[in-house]
């Protein structure tokens, strides 16, 4: 039992390591990404709450929505590993359209975040360069797709 608590107290103590490394990160992200005009950045915290800096997650402008697999494409192609999570808005899902019938118009908020999201790391294996980089690689993306 005692071993169990040390190894539990170590990774605990860890854990606010890493939530500073991936709040460091997150930050470098956020100024890089911010120097973008076609993506807009999502608030991540409050006064009332405070990320866990999981991830960094950008909503590319309307004009770009429908090129957003062609820039992660090309992300991909530069090294930078991004994720999208919501690939549509639940509303828009077959069961929920065909139970509540919603319409492909319905939630536009909702359909917005979802069809032009893209995720980005910001791990605490990661470095400030690391995050330099992955601007550097979504500009390059962008220009590739206008």
């Amino acid at each position: 039992f005692l071993s169990k608590n040390r190894t539990t107290c170590m990774v605990l103590k860890r854990m606010d390591v890493f939530l500073e490394k991936r709040k460091e990160n997150y930050m470098a992200l956020s100024r890089g990404v911010g120097e973008i005009d076609e993506v807009v950045q999502f608030r991540s915290s409050h006064e009332e709450y405070e990320s866990s800096y999981y991830c960094h997650s950008v909503r590319l402008k309307e004009n770009l929505v429908g090129k957003r697999f062609e820039i992660v494409d090309s992300l991909k192609a530069q090294g930078v590993g991004t994720s999208v999570y919501y690939p549509k808005p639940v509303p828009h899902m077959t069961y929920y359209r065909d139970k509540y019938r919603y319409g492909e118009d319905s939630f536009p908020v909702a359909a917005s975040i979802s069809y032009g999201s893209i995720a980005f790391p910001v791990g605490p294996h990661l470095t400030v360069e690391d995050m330099a980089y992955i601007v550097k690689a979504l500009k390059k993306a962008i220009r590739e797709v206008q």
